[in-house]
């Protein structure tokens, strides 16, 4: 069942709203919107201060206003007027609501985080729970701080052994990919070349009747193609062994793709989710 609460307050002139949602399944977002509180009048003369500033700062538009609506504006001021006539007198504001002779503007929304903690303390413990299906780190990688404005630099020094496997087999990973590019967007001399090397500079009829075959268009035969594969093998096989270099040094900017060092998990590779604890629950449904 989702659950929705709404805080609202105002003084002096200003509002602020939160918005907190747990939806069916455990989700939890907390977002806000807020502004200030004006006179309907003050409202007004907002809104006609606005548009006489635009139409001050892009006279072209009268013109194309003109073409498009069949209004006959000549300047800012009867631009002003003709808009506000049309859409009326508040048209350029954003109008959140009216209530008594005033007028709610909206000035930001959205996740306003640290304006709705002060407005609202209670939403202190709950802030850090919201997009709780959205996290870039693992429950490990919190703890140690891990996130934006912070770098890792680690060393085969101070890596642990989880934290180096990872980074090989990526490494390793990413060698083996470049080489099987290569040998698939190779031309015919390039992979006969490669099977001369593998021969040693004989290569069988046979062979080289095999290789005619997979690029001349034909369906290899079974034995061909397992033969193929051998050879497309061997040439990754002998790029990975130019090419791999075992780990040294690496620095992690803003931790992205960095290793955990407990489990493994490279930091921002996937959303992980994070259950909300009973209590966060309760306290939502107690606003």
């Amino acid at each position: 069942m989702t659950i929705e609460k709404k805080l609202f307050h105002e003084d002096e002139g200003e509002w602020i709203e939160a918005h907190v949602v747990i939806d069916d399944g455990g989700n939890l977002s907390l977002t806000g919107s807020q502004g200030v509180i004006v006179p309907e009048d003050e409202a007004r003369d907002m809104a006609r201060e606005y548009w006489h500033s635009f139409f001050d700062d892009c006279p072209e538009s009268i013109i194309d206003m003109n073409r498009r609506c069949g209004s006959n504006c000549h300047d800012s001021e009867t631009a002003t007027d003709y808009v506000l006539e049309v859409d009326g007198d508040l048209h350029g504001l954003d109008v959140w609501r009216e209530d008594d002779e005033r007028v709610y503007i909206l000035e930001s929304c959205g996740q306003i985080t640290d304006d709705l903690i002060s407005a609202f303390p209670v939403l202190k413990d709950i802030a850090p729970w919201h997009l709780n299906q959205m996290n870039a780190g693992c429950e490990h990688q919190d703890e140690l701080g891990w996130g934006r404005d912070r770098d890792i630099a680690l060393d085969r020094a101070s890596a642990t052994e989880i934290q180096i496997r990872v980074i090989e087999d990526l490494d390793r990973r990413k060698v083996i990919e470049d080489a099987e590019r290569e040998w698939d967007k190779s031309d015919r001399r390039l992979r006969f070349k490669t099977l001369k090397a593998l021969g040693k500079g004989k290569v069988l009829a046979a062979d080289a009747e095999a290789l005619e075959s997979i690029f001349g268009g034909e369906t290899p035969t079974p034995k061909t193609r397992k033969w193929y594969q051998e050879v497309r093998k061997s040439f990754v096989d002998g790029r990975l062994r130019e090419n791999f270099k075992p780990f040294r040094s690496r620095v992690f900017e803003e931790c992205l793709c960095a290793p955990c060092p407990v489990c493994g998990y490279r930091y921002g590779t996937a959303w992980l989710r994070r259950e909300l604890p009973s209590s966060i629950i309760e306290l939502v449904n107690s606003l």
